[in-house]
């Protein structure tokens, strides 16, 4: 008998897509003067290890302080838009599971 189940958060119980678009928008603006497009965020950012900032070389671009203060500000977007669950919406069929 089944007695717990666990699941991923991102991508399983909700589609946060539109919120890591957002931010990585946002810090990319801040970056390089210019969001990420789509393409940008499926094919290279979604898939770097702690997001896209390789990607967006700002490691090459800024100092190590620099890049410390994008990752809080990061951080701190992030908090902001999770906690006012705009762009939040659960994954299609998972409430119905």
């Amino acid at each position: 008998m089944i007695e717990g189940v666990i699941f991923d958060f991102n991508g399983v119980i909700i589609d946060d897509y539109l919120l890591q678009k957002e931010v990585w928008s946002r810090i990319s603006e801040m970056a390089r003067n210019r969001p990420v497009t789509d393409e940008e965020m499926t094919q290279n950012i979604s898939w770097y290890p702690h997001g896209g900032y390789d990607y967006l070389d700002v490691k090459r671009a800024l100092s190590s302080e620099q890049v410390d203060e994008l990752a809080r500000k990061k951080s701190a977007i992030t908090k902001e838009l999770f906690d006012s669950d705009a762009l939040l919406q659960l994954t299609p069929g998972f409430r119905s599971f």
